[in-house]
């Protein structure tokens, strides 16, 4: 985080860290993007409409930004939490990460993951590399750019929880945190 932004307490950051965990989550089995039809994560991450980033993952006016219609590829309402799910399972990933292995992470198919993963490298937040164990295949990184987007998407999540989390007292917000916590590490993968 900048000098400028406000540093949120650790329970405010747990509560934080630990929606992001369960959001980022699909139960085994789940379809599609997972949530029902008109469902999606929104808001100024960069990811949903509005926000800093409306104009799209590849620079094109996005699916949200005024005035645009859903495109064939785009990333469309679902989609954006979709490109949201996997730039986090890439960023979070111990290693590069196959396709198909990023996919199963996020509970998707193939086909989609690699919509996905498109998206994100057409924006030049991911790329592929080959596969430094196989090199008949390739494997998806964060760019810096990608890490950056990723880092502005926890710092907003970050301010709105803790703008939320005034409503709380400092027992309950440590209860919350408690809770949320042990939620996320029980949430099916």
């Amino acid at each position: 985080m900048t000098a400028a932004r406000q540093v949120p307490d650790p329970e405010t950051a747990q509560i934080a860290a630990a929606l992001d965990r369960i959001g980022m989550r699909r139960p085994p089995g789940a379809g599609g993007s997972g949530r029902p039809e008109g469902a999606a994560g929104h808001g100024p991450h960069g990811f949903g409409h509005g926000g800093p980033h409306a104009r799209g993952w590849g620079g094109r006016p996005g699916p949200h930004a005024p005035g645009a219609g859903a495109r064939e590829g785009g990333p469309g309402r679902r989609g954006a939490m979709g490109a949201r799910r996997m730039l986090h399972a890439i960023v979070h990933a111990t290693q590069p990460r196959s396709i198909t292995d990023l996919g199963h992470a996020i509970g998707v198919d193939q086909p989609r993951a690699s919509r996905l993963v498109q998206a994100l490298a057409d924006a030049g937040l991911v790329r592929r590399i080959p596969d430094p164990s196989d090199g008949r295949r390739v494997v998806i990184e964060a760019t810096k750019a990608g890490r950056s987007r990723f880092e502005a998407h926890v710092e907003a999540r970050a301010a709105e929880v803790a703008a939320a989390a005034q409503a709380l007292t400092d027992a309950e917000r440590a209860e919350l945190a408690r809770l949320l916590a042990k939620l996320a590490e029980a949430w099916p993968a």
